[in-house]
């Protein structure tokens, strides 16, 4: 009978073997593994305020100028936490873009990116963390009003959120909870003369999920 002829494997193709798995690794979405970002880049949640000064331009995303305390009147930092007003260098725009980092005991906990006004960013955000960690869950409540007036002008204007949600699931620690939002503010004017533009919002809002609360039992 003919015997199997059994031919030893190359070096050449170990290596090939070793980068194919490699490039598999950076490229499926790893639904075993992760379900989305941890960060941006190698801005990650849980880095130190000293590990995310001293990224470098050759890390891809990094500071492009020093953080400052972040002040506002709507939105006060719990006692625990640190906010900070960031300016970042991202591959996805050629200008720095606006951020909010927020740490608690030290380390990071939150990042806030805005996506300026451009939908390119947003949609070009969107389809990197798709095509990684696979397709989002998504929110709409983005509504339409019919606008009508005298003398027969009429126009339909929306306002509402389009987001995008991905969820990172972290052994002995809270999930990732990632949202990539698409905010418009638009309302009927009460006079054409003085309509205004509506308001829009872009951001991808990357953060540790606030811890549950306990089910207290009512019996």
């Amino acid at each position: 009978a003919p015997q199997d002829h059994f031919v030893e494997p190359t070096k050449e193709y170990f290596v090939n073997f070793r980068q194919f798995c490699t490039t598999a690794l950076l490229l499926v979405p790893l639904t075993s593994f992760s379900r989305g970002p941890v960060g941006i880049g190698n801005l990650e949640i849980g880095m130190s305020r000293t590990a995310v000064e001293g990224l470098a331009a050759d890390d891809g995303v990094h500071l492009s100028s020093p953080l400052t305390p972040y002040e506002s009147k709507y939105d006060e930092a719990k006692p625990d936490e640190d906010k900070f007003n960031a300016m970042l260098a991202t591959p996805f725009s050629k200008d720095s873009l606006k951020a909010i980092l927020t740490f608690s005991n030290g380390s990071l906990k939150s990042i806030y990116l805005n996506l300026g006004n451009s939908s390119i960013i947003l949609d070009q955000v969107k389809e990197m963390i798709a095509a990684k960690y696979g397709q989002p869950k998504i929110d709409n409540s983005i509504k339409e009003e019919q606008c009508i007036y005298k003398g027969g002008a009429n126009f339909k204007v929306s306002s509402g959120s389009l987001r995008y949600h991905w969820s990172q699931d972290r052994a002995n620690a809270e999930p990732i909870l990632v949202s990539l939002s698409d905010t418009i503010i638009d309302t009927c004017p009460s006079d054409l003369r003085y309509a205004t533009a509506a308001i829009q919002s872009r951001n991808l809002n990357i953060r540790v999920a606030e811890p549950a609360k306990p089910v207290v039992n009512p019996f």
